[in-house]
């Protein structure tokens, strides 16, 4: 998902992921306030494995893909058939449902008298200046362009 959709409302297509990941607390404030979550908030917090620097990425991966291809084949795939049916029955299927009908939902939106409209002011300006005006719109703690540290709010 674009990170400019967060100005329609929480993105229902990611919302089985930030709630097994994050919890429903986090996950709530994540998406009722759109702000983002940085890579070490997001390592903390479960939402991501690992953070690591970009220098060192292509390392990390290739590491990762090693471990990943030292397990045979067949158990690799009962393995993952298995966290299938387990994410299943936490809730994955019903959570994808939700999700497409969340997406419908979400085309459909209807603004309210001077409520702030996303897809016009893109059309409008552009998605750049409608990106900058609506981030002006909130305290620097939650804007997606503004790099912020945890201390810098509260």
């Amino acid at each position: 998902t674009h990170p400019a959709f967060r100005y329609l409302g929480p993105s229902p297509q990611d919302m089985y992921l930030y709630l097994e990941n994050l919890g429903i607390k986090k996950m709530k404030e994540i998406m009722l306030t759109m702000r983002p979550l940085s890579a070490d908030e997001a390592e903390r917090c479960g939402f991501v494995n690992k953070v690591v620097p970009k220098e060192d990425l292509e390392r990390w991966t290739q590491d990762y893909a090693q471990a990943i291809t030292a397990m045979p084949l067949d158990g690799i795939m009962m393995g993952k058939a298995m966290m299938n049916m387990m994410m299943e029955s936490r809730g994955k299927g019903t959570g994808s449902i939700g999700a497409w009908m969340g997406h419908a939902w979400s085309t459909n939106l209807v603004y309210q008298p001077g409520e702030w409209n996303f897809l016009k002011e893109r059309r409008d300006k552009g998605l750049t200046q409608a990106l900058r005006e609506r981030d002006e719109m909130v305290a620097p703690f939650f804007r997606l362009r503004q790099k912020k540290k945890e201390s810098d709010h509260g």
